[in-house]
């Protein structure tokens, strides 16, 4: 396979958000942090490594500018699954979600946007475009309780997969908090189709 192209999260400052107070909500946590899933990459995209951790030692991130996993008692997501990343550490995408410091955001997203896979032997061709969705802010679901009058939301950035067979994305929940975003699955694009059957004949 080739490589192509290249628990809780609390308050509002630019710190780690592990360090962060347990009153803080993702709402809270997304002023100084974008955050953002690379399920589908790790779990459909065919990628041989984590692209987190991956951009991470790429850039030589080190400290307050490495992207944080938070992983939560309650599922933001359905049917995403597990993995099991590097060293053995299986993961709940379902419960996970990262956070990188608002500054570094542009780097990672173009980052790992621009990465992509080609294995000859099984003809897979997919590059992972994103797009922006609404979850429920669990955070402040827990911190408010009770009967809601409207549905705290906060907004993340989910990495999808294009691949010369299928288009998978993350589409928004239609009924939040009763139905969990979950995976959208579309006909391959042409940009995807036509890049495969090029990289193909050239093989």
């Amino acid at each position: 396979m080739d490589y192509l192209g290249q628990e809780r999260a609390t308050k509002t400052t630019s710190e780690s958000p592990d360090s962060q107070p347990e009153t803080a909500t993702l709402q809270d946590l997304s002023q100084d942090f974008h955050l953002f899933t690379p399920a589908l990459v790790v779990c459909r995209g065919g990628l041989d490594r984590d692209p987190v951790a991956f951009y991470t030692e790429r850039r030589g991130l080190s400290g307050e500018d490495r992207p944080s996993a938070i992983d939560f008692e309650r599922p933001l997501f359905a049917g995403l699954g597990y993995s099991v990343l590097p060293g053995n550490v299986s993961v709940n995408w379902d419960h996970r979600l990262y956070a990188i410091q608002q500054e570094m955001w542009d780097d990672c997203v173009e980052f790992i946007g621009s990465m992509g896979v080609f294995d000859r032997m099984r003809k897979h061709y997919a590059r992972f475009p994103w797009n922006d969705i609404e979850i429920v802010d669990v955070l402040a679901m827990q911190k408010r309780g009770g009967i809601l009058e409207e549905i705290p939301m906060v907004r993340i950035t989910a990495f999808g997969v294009a691949s010369n067979r299928v288009f998978l994305h993350l589409a928004p929940s239609p009924d939040p908090p009763t139905v969990l975003p979950t995976v959208a699955r579309k006909p391959p694009r042409d940009a995807e189709v036509q890049e495969a059957r090029t990289l193909l004949e050239s093989s």
